[in-house]
């Protein structure tokens, strides 16, 4: 072995013997720079970069009115700050409860529109809040509202029940001779009202109501739900609204004869309720005219003898 292949076989060794000695490199010290580093779990991207998912915080007493007043409220409220909303002007003027908040973020203050609720004649109103994917670094988030009202019956609107309603008001007392000058109406023209009421409420998918007229007795027996109910008690309460006026209109005292009799008015129309107060004033402390006006002519009712005192009063006024 000559000298210099001597030289070269000690390099080598001392070079492997270095080598050996050399402590490991950490894994931080391997990776490679163009490996993502993971973001820590529970801090969303939008966090990691700066941007706080709803920064803007407000404080606001609103006092009530619609979700369009509501939103208008919160913008106001957030100052130079803008508020991205979107909704339809349906769900705008839907009606929006009292509300005050204190330091509290946009999408927060927005979760109070949201409802589910069923009201007393069966309507759903959902309303819903969402929000848009992560804006872009300085932007701001961009909000929806929308609502679904829809028409869902309730179990007890749609229960049939038995109600005993007396006609005896509007077509008399059964038994007793009909009054000639009295307003009652007859039976079968008071039963077509009220069937034609009932059915013209009935929903298509509930069952059709039930009416059975009991002649002797006056009574009208209706089984249906609570929205076909009303319908018949609204239509008794009507008919008996006009004949009670018709009756307080007939009655006379001594047997005096009662008309009606038309009077053209030579005033204008904004002088018609004056004139009215003063003939009610002057006539009808008694209780037995019923004076109304049609367009310029009066049309007054009662014992003949007021009716010509109330037409000469009338006539004389300018």
């Amino acid at each position: 072995m000559n000298h210099l292949t001597a030289l070269a076989m000690a390099f080598c060794l001392a070079s492997i013997a270095l080598a050996q000695n050399s402590p490991p490199k950490s894994p931080q010290q391997v990776s490679s720079p163009t490996t993502p580093v993971p973001v820590p779990e529970g801090i969303s991207p939008r966090q990691s970069q700066g941007v706080p998912a709803d920064d803007t915080l407000i404080t606001l007493d609103f006092r009530g009115g619609t979700i369009g007043d509501y939103v208008n409220a919160i913008r106001s409220a957030a100052g130079a700050k803008p508020v991205n909303v979107l909704f339809n002007e349906e769900t705008a003027g839907l009606p929006m409860y009292m509300v005050r908040l204190t330091n509290a973020s946009v999408w927060s203050a927005l979760g109070a529109v949201e409802r589910n609720t069923i009201d007393e004649d069966g309507q759903s109103l959902q309303v819903r809040i969402g929000r848009s994917t992560t804006p872009p670094p300085g932007g701001v988030p961009t909000y929806s509202i929308s609502s679904d009202i829809s028409r869902m019956p309730s179990r007890q609107s749609q229960q049939q029940q038995v109600i005993v309603l007396s006609l005896n008001p509007i077509i008399g007392l059964p038994g007793r001779a009909k009054d000639q000058t009295a307003s009652n109406l007859e039976a079968k023209s008071v039963l077509s009202a009220i069937e034609l009421a009932v059915s013209l409420i009935s929903a298509p998918n509930t069952p059709p109501p039930v009416l059975q007229f009991h002649e002797p007795s006056g009574l009208l027996f209706v089984k249906g739900d609570a929205h076909q109910q009303r319908a018949a008690k609204e239509v008794i309460a009507r008919l008996q609204d006009d004949v009670e006026r018709g009756a307080r209109a007939t009655k006379s005292p001594g047997g005096a004869p009662v008309v009606t009799r038309r009077v053209p008015l030579s005033i204008r129309e904004d002088q018609i309720p004056g004139l009215l107060d003063v003939l009610m004033r002057q006539h009808g402390k008694s209780g037995q005219l019923q004076i109304e006006a049609e367009g310029g002519t009066l049309v007054i009712t009662g014992p003949a003898a007021l009716v010509d005192k109330a037409e000469e009063t009338a006539l004389s006024a300018r």
